[in-house]
């Protein structure tokens, strides 16, 4: 064939670049612009919302924690969120998560102890401590990189995750301020040999996770479990 002449029937194009699927690299780079977008829009309607909320209360002389409580149930039922209720755990990490059905905040339902045996190496050390290796770095990789995917398609929870005992007690407090992306977070428990396994632990009971990732995540380690 020469110049520019069609391909025939029963010819196939060469395969293109284009066609080649996105590297994760690429995927995850386009989720961090989007959560960007989002965050700052979450930002400014949450500021534009308290002013609002303090300007109002003080013009008509109500106590601005009842008027945002009739706010927010006026939203559950706008936007039809009726089937959330907020968490009855009190959890100190967060008190405005919203559970349901599929957001199990009871992470005894896993055996997260045969969990993380089979990622990680211990050996114990003085009294009650252990000292950890890797004992599987594939799936520890594959663990991290959809606990990330996760926190990047709902990156308002990232923020709250910061807040989480076990995450400050593993980075410190004072190095998650700049962290954007839980595979900063990684980093750090990979360099010091500490476990995820807490924090994932911790994830469940503030409601961040929805079963079906959880469920992903502890058959990747022990993909023989039956839920």
């Amino acid at each position: 064939m020469h110049g520019n002449q069609p391909v025939g029937a029963g010819q196939t194009m060469p395969p293109s670049a284009n066609d080649q699927p996105p590297s994760y690299a690429s995927v995850l780079n386009d989720i961090q612009t989007e959560q960007a977008r989002f965050s700052s829009l979450t930002t400014t309607v949450e500021a534009q919302t308290v002013s609002l909320i303090q300007t109002m209360s003080e013009e008509h002389q109500f106590q601005p924690k009842k008027l945002a409580k009739s706010l927010v149930d006026h939203l559950i039922e706008y936007f039809d969120l009726t089937d959330t209720q907020l968490s009855p755990t009190g959890n100190s990490n967060n008190s405005n998560i919203y559970v349901n059905d599929q957001n199990p905040i009871e992470p005894n339902l896993w055996n997260w102890v045969d969990w993380e045996s089979q990622l990680y190496r211990t050996y114990p050390c003085g009294d009650d401590d252990q000292l950890r290796s890797i004992k599987n770095s594939k799936i520890l990789e594959q663990v991290e990189i959809r606990i990330d995917v996760h926190f990047a398609q709902n990156y308002h929870l990232f923020t709250r995750l910061k807040h989480l005992t076990s995450v400050k007690e593993s980075i410190g407090a004072w190095s998650l301020e700049k962290m954007v992306s839980f595979l900063e977070i990684k980093e750090v428990l990979r360099h010091n040999c500490l476990p995820v396994t807490p924090i994932i632990q911790d994830c469940i009971r503030a409601g961040f996770f929805p079963r079906a990732l959880i469920d992903d995540l502890y058959k990747m380690a022990i993909p023989d479990s039956i839920r």
